[in-house]
């Protein structure tokens, strides 16, 4: 087994690099343990430079803002966004049949119902 260190100028960040010799690939498990090592994403950020670790936190951050945004607009959409939701998945309610479970929202009222308007699909 050959041990060398990666050139690094900062301790903090100075890995230690094992490469497997052809007679110890006989260790499958031993090998495999060291490949997903090194292909972790952390593993893989502490190879970046500073501009590409940058890159890569502003990508991942924009795409969970993104997606913290379009809950937010959806959650405070007018009704109609739901009503094209529902018109959406509208096949998937008849095949489901989530519709016919609808339970009445008082013993007096049996047309008034906790899916509403969902009842009409």
């Amino acid at each position: 087994m050959l041990v060398s260190t990666s050139p690094s100028n900062d301790i903090k960040h100075k890995k230690i690099v094992i490469e497997t010799t052809s007679a110890e690939k006989n260790c499958f498990w031993r090998w495999a343990a060291l490949k997903y090592e090194q292909y972790t994403i952390t593993s893989v950020l502490y190879v970046l430079e500073w501009w590409e670790r940058l890159i890569f936190n502003l990508v991942l951050g924009s795409i969970f803002f993104a997606t913290i945004f379009a809950m937010y607009i959806y959650i405070n959409a007018s009704e109609t966004v739901f009503v094209l939701s529902a018109i959406l998945l509208g096949k998937h309610t008849q095949l489901t049949g989530w519709n016919q479970r609808c339970t009445p929202l008082s013993s007096t009222s049996t047309s008034a119902s906790v899916c509403g308007s969902l009842s009409a699909f």
